[in-house]
């Protein structure tokens, strides 16, 4: 993790010295951070090792325990939407997951610091990155077309002309809403539990890491080439008033002016994401995903939140329908890609019949769960 979290801190300083070359001022999301460390970090921990405990008694079920795991995981996903979050909650919450730690788990604690380490680099690195290339897509946004596109899919689904403004989120009751938005907000979640099921594991990260960073850095490059930002935070208005007391809306207003504030060149006021296709939330579903195939109950219990996450990009209208294509294939390309790289690591440190065996069985046991 050291030499990864090293590589992590060169590619920032280099994207810091690209914007520092551009007379720019890199953003620092400090209140978007300390969340995710605040929230993100204890909830992954705790959905992490509830869980392992629950391993146990599924392995019992036989055949049972694949839709067992996924039933769990909708379970989880529903109370945390619609139960309420209080202040008092999150900050026991912490207290719980950071002495359950300390005590319990202070094997983890190593791994977690670095890995987090590792993120904000990696973050960073990404968000300057996008911040650098962003006023070089003035005046050449497909959005406009995209939106047209658009329209006239959800005319020919619908049967009748449909309007831009308020078309997001589509028309459904508001606790299926609360659901779907926050299956996408769960994203840095999953990422700790990632990490954290490969910490349980004595098993490296870093193939993780390299993997999602290649798949922000291809997004980009195709941004680069054909730049769109999705549709609300084109027009914000597009996104339906009755929501605007939601999370997505404040992401929407934030991002739209995240973007015209690169645009100026003056300092960011959140964080700067801009690329939509391809999708890297649907990108970076489908990696952890597949990463969390060490752990089969983990992979079977997140499935229906990745999937949630996938079609929240276009339900709540952060992405266009390509988009979500675009996101899969990118997961694809990267993941074979880093398969590749594993066979070649695995045949020049174990030379010999025995290493095709070795590369297979996470499959083997992916498919006997």
């Amino acid at each position: 993790m050291r030499t990864i979290a090293l590589t992590f801190a060169i590619v920032y300083g280099a994207s810091l010295a690209v914007l520092i070359c551009l007379h720019m001022q890199p953003a620092v999301p400090w209140a978007f951070v300390l969340g995710i460390a605040a929230v993100f970090v204890p909830l992954a921990y705790l959905a992490t090792e509830g869980l392992y405990l629950l391993r146990d008694r599924v392995e019992q079920l036989g055949t049972w325990r694949k839709p067992a795991a996924l039933i769990f995981g909708s379970i989880g996903l529903a109370a945390y939407a619609l139960l309420p979050n209080t202040s008092a909650v999150i900050l026991l919450l912490l207290l719980a997951c950071f002495v359950h730690l300390v005590i319990l788990r202070r094997e983890l604690i190593r791994p977690l610091a670095w890995s987090m380490l590792v993120l904000v680099f990696m973050f960073g690195a990404i968000w300057n990155l996008n911040q650098a290339v962003g006023p070089f897509t003035l005046g050449r946004l497909k959005d406009a077309e995209m939106i047209a596109a658009e329209l006239t899919l959800y005319r020919y689904i619908v049967g009748h002309p449909v309007s831009a403004e308020g078309l997001f989120p589509w028309h459904s009751p508001r606790w299926l809403f609360s659901i779907i938005e926050t299956a996408y907000f769960l994203l840095f979640c999953e990422l700790f539990v990632v990490i954290f099921v490969h910490a349980r594991q004595r098993i490296s990260a870093a193939g993780f890491f390299a993997t999602s960073f290649a798949a922000y850095l291809i997004g980009l490059a195709v941004f680069c080439c054909y730049p769109i930002v999705g549709p609300i935070c084109t027009d914000p208005r597009m996104f339906a008033q009755s929501y605007q007391d939601t999370n997505t809306y404040f992401l929407t207003v934030q991002q739209a002016g995240s973007y015209a504030d690169i645009l100026a060149q003056r300092p960011c006021r959140g964080f700067a994401y801009l690329v939509a296709l391809p999708s890297l939330h649907v990108a970076m579903a489908m990696i952890m995903q597949r990463f969390l195939a060490q752990s089969p109950i983990h992979f079977w219990a997140f499935l229906p939140v990745n999937i949630l996450m996938s079609l929240a990009t276009v339900y709540l209208g952060f992405h266009y329908f390509v988009d979500i294509v675009g996101g899969l294939v990118l997961a694809e390309i990267v993941l074979a890609g880093y398969g590749t790289c594993q066979k070649r690591w695995a045949r020049q440190a174990l030379p010999g019949p025995s290493v095709s065996e070795e590369i297979k069985k996470p499959q083997v046991e992916l498919l006997a769960c």
